[in-house]
């Protein structure tokens, strides 16, 4: 990413607003604690700079490892006792990190400080990138492994519970 455009990435994100302008926030969850209204600092420049590059190189290692498997026909060389738990594994984990995404604007209500908002947006994004490419890891099962019976009804069978 060019100088020139983290700087106009940072000018149009700074021209949003975590506080609300046409109400009063209500505290919906309590808390012990007493913070001050911190003065503003903004790390977004450098998550601009260096965390997103990051995340965008790592997304391109697991999808081209992915591809490189789906290629190299190795969902077909699995052992079966390993994806039968895959299939438990993958049904249950994205679970929890939505959780923990859905958990962040939580924090926002309470902590009135906008450098920890950023880390917790960020942290909410990262999160559903998770849950992302774990779902996307059981779509690849259930297209290129034999027996994808279990990787197609994940999701149908907690609705039951």
């Amino acid at each position: 990413m060019s100088r020139q455009s983290v700087a106009k990435a940072h000018q149009k994100i700074q021209e949003l607003s975590w506080e609300p302008a046409y109400h009063e926030p209500v505290s919906q969850y309590g808390t012990d604690y007493s913070f001050q209204k911190a003065q503003k600092k903004d790390p977004l420049k450098q998550v601009l700079r260096s965390y997103f590059p990051m995340q965008e190189e790592k997304d391109h290692r697991v999808y081209g490892a992915s591809d490189g498997a789906i290629r190299g026909n190795m969902f077909r060389q699995v052992q079966e006792r390993w994806l039968e738990w895959q299939k438990l594994f993958l049904s249950i984990i994205p679970l929890p990190e939505i959780s923990a995404a859905r958990a962040m604007p939580l924090l926002f209500r309470t902590v009135p400080n906008p450098e920890l908002h950023n880390g917790q947006a960020i942290q909410m994004i990262d999160e559903v990138r998770h849950s992302t490419i774990q779902q996307n890891l059981k779509r690849l099962y259930m297209n290129n492994y034999i027996d994808p019976a279990g990787f197609n009804s994940s999701l149908r069978n907690f609705q039951n519970d």
